[in-house]
């Protein structure tokens, strides 16, 4: 059996191109023909290694260079340029050249059948295409993390994976017959191969996969994850001591694995930090005017350091390894993702281990933000804050009782606090409990008459506090021969009321 062996190219730009034609006798391509790049770095070698340093035995004639049966050389210019468009294909072989060329000896048009193989991304699993846990190496990912980096990397990624296969062809090849038809044109043959090759996009998943399995892709997941190993590497820190902490490098470990990153650190004394951040916060508690109701919590002062609190200089160093693990390749889609997007989805995916470290501190974060923290916040307790005390009996419990008398009766819940105003001055604070009675005495006038009632009690001045709940509403009271009856807690009463705000 004679064959014409078209030889094999490395992996190339793949084209849309349908129609791949050429003519013969050493003239230019016919104007539909695809032409390949001009570079010559790209150009496959098969023809002319094939025909200059082998030759080509057809029947009983031997040449080198062009054929001189211009049907040769047609087939040869449409093989090539179909093979330089779609690498995936291989293995290009016209069977028994020789005897179907002398079946059409006399024939003006004919279809011949091109034997090759191809590559079936769907034969094809990560452990074939990297064996032995091989990670991938791309380029994609080198360079700050911008929202075009994932899209690249996904790029880079499956044309690594097509030159991994056409390299492991072998375990993934599909056998291929293509139909090729020769016609003459005004004593020109052309040669026209226009059936698209087969499939050879791969699996999204593999795609994922794939990538994930670079240094790369580790390098970025430690880099979009600094705030998740910064508090692994710092238990209990807190935000104050994470902003202080600088991240001098990231660079791959020394241990060679993909996944693992060495990243170089320079952080503050503890002790410092949180005496520094404490001492802020004190410092704007102090500086209020307003009162503080009730008490001042650790959660409520730490809350604080973390959000007014400015970073320290970091004048220590150290370095961790970290290793980050992706768990599940589900999530990533197969078109860009923007950086903030990206980096959730790694946080969300990714298992994150500190395999080492050489950070040495003074003292431990909890206890050195404690340690700053408790002093303070006992002195701002005892000397700021306005604390809750003991409700007592119903009584006037700010102003100066005199003028006409106004009894006050209690018909049921709650106790309430009543505030007479007149203008903007406060007369009178009186405290009636629940179903008591008291007597007051106010000077003639118009007033404002404030009712509050609450859960905690802060005393004469502040009574029940931001807490409470506030209404208003008026009263004139007369002199002497006069006195008043005010009945509070009851129905049907014919004085109305609205909201107040609270005021001390």
């Amino acid at each position: 059996m004679n064959s014409l062996n078209l030889g094999e190219v490395s992996l190339g730009k793949p084209s849309s191109h349908a129609g791949y034609l050429s003519k013969a006798n050493g003239k230019e391509r016919n104007a539909r023909m695809v032409a390949p790049p001009s570079t010559t770095q790209h150009r496959p070698p098969m023809f002319r290694t094939l025909l200059l340093l082998i030759g080509l035995v057809m029947g009983g004639l031997a040449f080198t260079g062009c054929s001189t049966d211009p049907r040769v050389n047609a087939i040869q210019e449409a093989v090539d340029s179909y093979q330089f468009e779609h690498p995936e294909v291989y293995r290009l072989t016209v069977e028994d050249l020789e005897e179907q060329l002398k079946d059409f000896a006399d024939a003006k048009q004919f279809s011949l059948a091109v034997r090759a193989s191809a590559i079936d991304p769907s034969r094809l699993d990560l452990d074939t295409l990297l064996p032995g846990g091989k990670p991938l190496e791309l380029e994609s990912g080198d360079g700050a993390v911008t929202d075009g980096t994932y899209l690249a990397m996904r790029n880079e990624a499956r044309g690594e994976l097509k030159e991994l296969a056409t390299a492991a062809s072998d375990a993934a090849t599909v056998e291929l017959s293509i139909p090729m038809t020769l016609a003459e044109s005004e004593g020109e043959w052309i040669a026209e191969i226009n059936t698209a090759p087969t499939d050879d996009s791969f699996d999204a998943e593999l795609v994922s996969k794939a990538m994930v399995r670079s240094r790369q892709w580790t390098m970025i997941a430690a880099e979009l994850t600094t705030g998740i190993w910064k508090e692994i590497i710092f238990p209990d820190a807190g935000q104050a001591f994470f902003d202080s902490v600088e991240i001098d490098e990231i660079a791959p470990a020394d241990s060679g694995a993909y996944n693992e990153v060495r990243a170089a650190l320079a952080y503050p004394d503890p002790a410092q930090v949180y005496e520094a951040a404490a001492q802020a916060v004190y410092d704007d508690y102090n500086s209020k005017t307003e009162p503080i109701f009730g008490s001042i919590t650790e959660k409520e002062f730490e809350q604080k350091m973390d959000s007014e609190a400015g970073p320290l200089s970091a004048d220590q160093s150290g370095a961790a390894v970290i290793k980050l693990t992706t768990r599940t390749v589900d999530t990533l889609p197969a078109n860009e993702l923007t950086v903030d997007m990206l980096a959730a989805n790694i946080a969300e995916t990714t298992d994150i281990e500190v395999v080492s470290s050489d950070v040495s501190l003074s003292s431990p974060p909890g206890e050195a933000k404690s340690d700053a923290m408790k002093p303070k916040i006992d002195k701002l307790n005892k000397e700021k804050v306005v604390k809750k005390v003991k409700l007592p009996g119903s009584k006037v419990v700010q102003g100066k009782s005199s003028g006409t008398l106004v009894k006050i009766t209690s018909k049921g819940s709650p106790d309430k606090v009543i505030t007479f105003k007149k203008g903007s001055k406060v007369q009178l604070k009186v405290l009636v409990r629940a179903k008591k009675s008291v007597n007051v005495r106010l000077p003639p006038g118009k007033y404002t008459l404030v009712f509050g009632s609450g859960p905690d009690w802060y005393g004469g001045k502040y009574t029940y506090g931001p807490t409470g709940a506030y209404a208003k509403s008026t009263m004139t009271i007369k002199g002497y021969p006069y006195y008043h009856t005010l009945t509070i807690n009851t129905s049907g009463g014919n004085m109305g009321s609205s909201y107040a705000p609270y005021e001390y």
